[in-house]
């Protein structure tokens, strides 16, 4: 793990000897939590050298994605298909979200709104509550939602596809046939996405 703070990066700071962290989210300054490929998540609540480990699924699948808008509301989504949540306090049981297919990347902008990809072109959605399941046009490789009912999806194939008012946009292409790797939203309609060759994009839904 490598922090950054103060505007300055630490040094390596190992939180989970043996095995691989996966993914990390971090609210605020003084809260993050990462997930790695054995079921555990690790907090960090204000000391560097010190995060706490929790079993998150017993049954150790790989989790591949944690998304924490607020320090009491993160999910985090596993290579069964399944989504676990957090109140604040504690994780909740697995709840199968996508069929046993390997979820590979969730965002949430609140605690009523999250989008989980998977390696599939399957999509599962958080709304009022309940989880609802879906297609996508191209096999999305990362997602990004920042505000409820607004995300980006980018794909293997250099397109972009747009969440709002319900739906799934067709795919605009915006880098050629490459393969995007990540894409963060600061607010709709302002992203920035990386592509396999290390290109970063800027995009402007519609556009």
């Amino acid at each position: 793990m490598v922090m950054l703070s103060g505007g300055t990066w630490t040094s390596p700071i190992g939180i989970d000897s043996g095995t691989q962290l996966n993914g990390v989210s971090c609210p605020t300054s003084s809260f993050c939590v990462a997930v790695d490929n054995d079921g555990q998540g690790f907090t960090y609540t204000g000391s560097a050298t010190n995060w706490a480990r929790t079993t998150i699924d017993p049954n150790q699948d790989e989790l591949n994605s944690v998304s924490c808008p607020s320090t009491t509301f993160c999910v985090a989504v596993d290579s069964s298909g399944n989504e676990y949540t957090y109140n604040g306090s504690s994780w909740a049981a697995a709840q199968n979200v996508n069929s046993d297919n390997s979820l590979s990347q969730v965002s949430c902008s609140s605690a009523s709104f999250c989008v989980a990809i998977d390696g599939n072109a399957d999509v599962a959605v958080l709304t009022g509550g309940s989880w609802s399941s879906g297609t996508l046009s191209q096999t999305a490789t990362s997602v990004s939602c920042p505000s409820d009912g607004y995300c980006v999806a980018v794909d293997q194939n250099g397109g972009a596809l747009v969440y709002q008012q319900g739906n799934w946009s067709s795919e605009t292409k915006v880098d050629g046939n490459n393969s995007f790797k990540s894409v963060s939203c600061a607010q709709p309609n302002q992203c920035a996405a990386t592509d396999q060759y290390d290109n970063v994009m800027y995009y402007t839904s519609g556009g």
